[in-house]
């Protein structure tokens, strides 16, 4: 969305911001197009770079949501809410210009198990 850094294509420096949104549909193939359920994720990540090294943080947010033709198949289903808030750190770091090593950690500060509703 945003970006400030050089331009340099093999060693860049610099930071970005980014947002990101997808739904992922699950559809039954054995009734055609019928959609049983819709996973969706939304979220905000900012990059930087300097040096051999780049930093990453980011959060972001799933559900998961029961589709309309699912719940008229199975009327007596009950609903679950599925979410997860999560917060996401991330370190690379370049050796070479062949070798980089990275870690990544989360924490999910906000989740919704399967709760009926």
């Amino acid at each position: 969305m945003v970006r400030y850094g050089t331009g340099d294509a093999i060693d860049p420096e610099g930071w970005q911001l980014e947002l990101e949104g997808g739904a992922f549909t699950r559809v039954d193939i054995g009734t055609g197009t019928d959609v049983d359920a819709v996973d969706f994720r939304v979220g905000v990540t900012m990059t930087w770079r300097s040096g051999n090294t780049a930093f990453k943080g980011d959060t972001y947010h799933i559900s998961s949501h029961i589709g309309d033709e699912f719940r008229d198949r199975n009327p007596d289903f009950e609903r679950r809410d599925y979410v997860r808030d999560a917060l996401v750190a991330g370190i690379t770091q370049n050796l070479n210009d062949a070798i980089s090593v990275y870690g990544e950690i989360g924490y999910a500060y906000g989740i919704q198990r399967g709760r009926t509703t």
